[in-house]
């Protein structure tokens, strides 16, 4: 490969993301990275999974999960959708089974995987808050300086 004779050298092999980008890195030889993307056709919608027929490069979803001006409708129509037009109306379950099945199905879509991790706590930090105590803490002796720990900080302030 040139590039590598002139010390570019790839950081993975391409690959195609599930957004509809497929992407190049490259480290060169002046410590800059390069990425080099194109878009591509998707093959399955990324909000529902119903297959693509005719998608243009960059084009996630599916008529089905979009709105009059292309972008992505809300989870709760999607999951209605869902719902109603595949597993009720194609699969022929209940309204209850129906409910259960389109939210495990859409928990795996790319589209909402962040949603989801986000609605189980992973997607932010817990914060507790603190319980209030009568009792006060111990206060702490001072600590002792060391004669090494005055050079340190004097060559610090001096720096």
């Amino acid at each position: 490969m040139r590039t590598k004779a002139k010390g570019i050298k790839p950081l993975l092999s391409p690959r195609s993301q599930f957004y509809g980008i497929r992407e190049l890195q490259l480290d060169d030889p002046d410590g800059y990275r390069l990425i080099f993307f194109h878009p591509i056709a998707m093959e399955t919608c990324q909000s529902c999974g119903m297959p693509l027929q005719d998608a243009a490069p960059g084009q996630m979803y599916c008529g089905y999960c979009t709105d009059a001006k292309g972008k992505l409708k809300s989870y709760e129509q999607v999951l209605e959708g869902t719902v109603s037009g595949y597993f009720m109306g194609m699969q022929k379950m209940s309204r209850k089974e129906a409910e259960a099945a389109a939210k495990e199905h859409l928990a795996k879509m790319p589209a909402w995987v962040m949603r989801n991790e986000h609605a189980k706590g992973k997607g932010k930090a817990e914060t507790k808050p603190k319980a209030k105590s009568s009792a006060k803490a111990p206060a702490k002796a001072p600590a002792k300086t060391t004669a090494k720990a005055k050079v340190t900080a004097k060559a610090k302030a001096n720096r």
